[in-house]
């Protein structure tokens, strides 16, 4: 939903400096139930306690997955989160946007809190917005998604926005965001679908090496949820910065096919789309203009080769063609 995020003061005078914030953004915490390749301890409980069980390993660890000493004790995120609810209270009848990310969000302790705020301090004008892995216990994600939508039923806010983090699906979806369940996201998304106040859901995707291949999958996907509930699906995408799974990683020929796919199952019926088709164009470009990257191979194998041993997993087995093209420059690495 477009809304008008100008701050009220700079109505009246355009070169206010003091100003109330018309959008408001919250990273809750980092409690998450996936450990996502490329994620980082700042984003991700498991992931943290991984690092933390890979202790003797912190150099690997936080070259590629951040600092444990990152993260803020709980005793100073409550700090924050007071600060917060209490602006909130004086202040959040002027917000047109604000957005809960995590972590996971739907699985925080103060997720509860920050939707019990909005009922005591309604207001109209305002976008609620989650932004989720969509893989929680399907009894716990109508739990807590009928809460918001009992905002908007009881006129507490204007709407609310599901933000799913989806960068493909398959397997492929499931290795790349360790612990996702492609079965229990359809499920979860469906109903978020399925309720009358809903008229659309995001999904926003990081693009990285792995991802690309099965792009077009999740496309498909948008076609058949969009079909089966009458429910507009938006997309959208950025390139992941993670050293170990930049799109640079391989490129040239081997991303045509994939491309080809992409291409072909991307839809073009709304603005929409055709705004996502622009903007995976220009990575897809990116990615055919560019030749394979050895260090950046080297840092894939790091990794991957690490995280399998860690979690018992197989990235080759899951990306056999992957695989079959990185052993082609292996003389070329240290």
């Amino acid at each position: 939903t477009q809304v008008d995020q100008t701050p009220d003061e700079l109505v009246d005078d355009p070169n206010a400096v003091f100003v109330t914030p018309a959008v408001l953004e919250i990273f809750l915490s980092n409690t998450c139930n996936l450990a996502c390749t490329y994620c980082r301890v700042g984003n991700s409980s498991k992931l943290e306690a991984e690092s933390k069980k890979y202790i003797n390993q912190s150099n690997f660890n936080d070259f590629y997955f951040g600092k444990l000493k990152e993260n803020l004790p709980k005793s100073e995120l409550k700090e924050y989160k007071d600060l917060c609810l209490d602006w909130i209270a004086r202040n959040g009848s002027k917000l047109r946007r604000f957005h809960l990310l995590g972590g996971e969000p739907m699985y925080t302790e103060e997720f509860d809190e920050f939707v019990t705020v909005w009922n005591d301090y309604p207001n109209t004008n305002l976008i609620l917005n989650v932004v989720s892995n969509v893989n929680l216990k399907h009894t716990l994600w109508k739990k807590q998604i009928d809460k918001v939508i009992d905002l908007v039923r009881n006129k507490k806010i204007k709407d609310f926005e599901l933000t799913a983090s989806l960068d493909c699906w398959g397997p492929e979806q499931e290795y790349i965001r360790t612990g996702f369940s492609c079965s229990l996201a359809e499920e979860n998304i469906l109903y978020y679908l399925s309720l009358p106040e809903v008229t659309y859901l995001n999904i926003n995707s990081t693009h990285n090496a792995l991802s690309l291949l099965t792009y077009h999958k999740l496309l498909e996907k948008k076609v058949e949820w969009e079909e089966k509930t009458n429910k507009s699906i938006r997309l959208f995408g950025q390139s992941v910065g993670s050293k170990h799974v930049d799109i640079g990683t391989l490129a040239g020929k081997f991303y045509v096919p994939a491309v080809k796919n992409i291409l072909k199952s991307h839809p073009r019926k709304t603005w929409d789309d055709r705004q996502n088709v622009k903007q995976i164009n220009g990575v897809l470009k990116t990615i055919i203009n560019s030749d394979p990257d050895p260090e950046k191979i080297q840092h894939f194998l790091n990794v991957y080769n690490e995280l399998d041993r860690r979690r018992n997993t197989n990235w080759k087995e899951v990306f056999p063609e992957f695989a079959a093209e990185i052993e082609k420059y292996n003389n070329d690495l240290v």
